[in-house]
């Protein structure tokens, strides 16, 4: 462990070399391309596509040491390490026992994600796990994706009909359940367009009606192939959303949409990653995919496990209490 003067002087040096070296980069950039294609590279020579997702690996290590140099600084705060250990640790708007409480969700999400990257990894040089884990949305994993969309449709399901029928006194009582069936409709929507809404199992020939698709399935989202490269870039946006979440349970704001909608802050390991595969590797659709369907999973077993424990400690009307 560090010193308190030693942890803060290497913080301050991480701020430091972390935002000299995002502001040298586009001088270094081109070095560090010669260096990867001389050294690293198999033929040689990086693609376009290569050479932007080692810029956007190389600028995000880069903010990363800066916010570890950050972190490091503020530890010495003994009321900052309190307050931002419940902000990630702690579930507010109940003190009943949860069976995944916030602090089991940061780690078993955090390693979930982290798994599931090094599989893909091994994948790539031994076939037989890709089939069993990848394989033409027959894997174990690509198999997950809808599966966990259906459970987060039933688990929001029943939480927005209890709020719709408790009837709560405040205007808002209403909105909560909606919002709440609209994620419900997205999980449905999209565990319909992974299995292309069945025709993935049951075979059928492709209605003349998706003629124009460009895998020849029953499902809308092959119409925008060409545009998925930008639209999983903007995945990226997912750990901003948690990051936006603590933010307003660190300084007490918006606290009814924070802590009633917006993502609990423990999905932020999770959350990291999906930035890190959306911005670095979106060419791995399926691993991202089946990480954003673990992230909407235990959105939803948070919002359905939270509400049933307030139901039962003092009312659903009031949430934030």
């Amino acid at each position: 462990m560090f010193r308190r003067f030693d942890r803060r002087k290497i913080g301050i040096g991480f701020i430091v070399l972390g935002t000299l070296a995002i502001l040298a980069l586009p001088f270094t950039r081109h070095l560090i391309i010669q260096i990867v294609e001389r050294y690293i590279s198999a033929d040689q020579h990086m693609s376009p596509d290569g050479i932007r997702m080692l810029t956007n690996l190389l600028l995000m290590g880069f903010v990363g040491v800066d916010a570890a140099g950050l972190t490091l600084v503020k530890l010495d705060d003994p009321a900052w390490r309190k307050k931002i250990t419940q902000v990630f640790t702690v579930e507010p708007l109940t003190q009943a026992r949860l069976k995944f409480s916030p602090k089991k969700v940061l780690l078993i999400t955090t390693l979930a994600g982290l798994v599931i990257m090094l599989v893909r990894l091994i994948a790539y040089r031994y076939r037989t796990v890709y089939l069993l884990f990848f394989w033409k949305d027959r894997g174990l994993f690509d198999l997950m994706v809808p599966a966990s969309m259906l459970v987060s449709a039933v688990l929001l399901g029943i939480t927005a009909r209890r709020l719709w029928l408790a009837n709560g006194p405040r205007s808002t009582s209403r909105l909560l359940p909606l919002i709440y069936l609209g994620v419900l409709a997205a999980c449905v929507f999209y565990a319909g367009e992974e299995t292309s809404w069945g025709q993935d199992f049951f075979r059928w020939q492709t209605p003349e009606l998706f003629s124009g698709n460009l895998e020849s399935q029953t499902n809308l989202h092959n119409y925008l192939n060409p545009y998925f490269h930008y639209i999983y870039m903007a995945l990226a946006v997912i750990p901003a959303v948690v990051l936006a979440s603590a933010w307003m349970e660190y300084s007490q704001r918006w606290l009814w949409w924070k802590r009633t909608i917006l993502p609990h802050p423990a999905l932020i390991g999770l959350g990291l990653l999906i930035g890190l595969m959306a911005l670095v590797w979106t060419d791995e659709q399926e691993v991202i995919e089946e990480m954003v369907a673990l992230f909407l999973l235990f959105y939803s077993i948070r919002v359905f496990s939270v509400f049933r424990a307030v139901e039962k400690e003092r009312g659903i009307s009031s949430p934030v209490g």
